[in-house]
């Protein structure tokens, strides 16, 4: 049989953990805004060096699969905040803070 349990394995994973790191991505940045991205980073790179000490190519697979997506939720974080800056999706608690600080600096700067 050419597709094997593994592909459909591997095809549930990649969408999996995409769809669930989409929404995490949303709420993450509503609640918190850009504040622990690092947290994303060090799973990331955690589980990717992890996965060449791995022996089960199933389970190599998934855990490169799930590092790289984690990876991409770094950037994605950052890109939510500009979406939000643009008023393209609600701000948060977590944003109005950053706003409202990015707000009292201009005012600084605009009246000395």
């Amino acid at each position: 049989m050419i597709f094997e349990f593994w592909h459909l394995w591997l095809i549930v994973v990649l969408l999996g953990s995409t769809g669930i790191l989409h929404v995490a991505v949303v709420k993450w940045e509503f609640r918190w805004g850009t504040k622990g991205w690092w947290l994303f980073l060090v799973f990331g790179i955690i589980c990717i060096p992890f996965s060449l000490f791995t022996t089960s190519a199933l389970f190599k697979s998934s855990l490169i699969i799930v590092g790289t997506n984690l990876l991409w939720t770094v950037h994605e974080i950052f890109k939510q905040y500009d979406r939000v800056e643009k008023d393209w999706f609600p701000s948060g608690p977590g944003h109005k803070s950053e706003k409202k600080r990015r707000e009292k600096r201009f005012d600084k700067v605009q009246n000395p």
